[in-house]
């Protein structure tokens, strides 16, 4: 098979595969990062410390990239207008929530988040 004679169709369905799976590993991955402090909840755990390895290293927010990517993703292998449109809406509802997690670690974090504010990215490397 050569890449030239694949379909639309089946390309956006092997790059939706592709999108799901790294999704799924970067939500894992973030997760494990984060240890005992993950919560759904944007709040402060008790003895909550800045994570700045793993993912977080790079990104501010790569779990939500991951739940992007992944939804992105199964929208893709289904090719679902329908699922494209709710992916743009939980895009905008995330993008709302970092501003208010970024906003929380802010106060809680003072001039070590501004510092690892500046030196990574929100939720696309090179882009935002």
């Amino acid at each position: 098979m050569q890449w030239s004679s694949l379909h639309p169709i089946a390309t956006a369905r092997y790059l939706g595969l592709g999108l799901f799976a790294a999704g799924f590993l970067m939500m894992n991955w973030s997760e494990a990062s984060l240890g005992k402090q993950f919560s759904i909840q944007v709040t402060v755990q008790e003895n909550h410390q800045l994570v700045t390895d793993g993912p977080y290293r790079f990104l501010r927010h790569p779990r939500h990239l991951g739940i992007i990517m992944f939804n992105l993703g199964i929208a893709l292998v289904y090719r679902s207008w329908m699922a494209m449109i709710l992916v743009a809406a939980l895009t905008l509802v995330l993008l709302w929530r970092i501003h208010d997690e970024e906003s929380l670690m802010h106060q809680e974090f003072g001039a070590d988040w501004d510092a690892y504010a500046r030196k990574s990215w929100h939720l696309i490397p090179f882009v935002y």
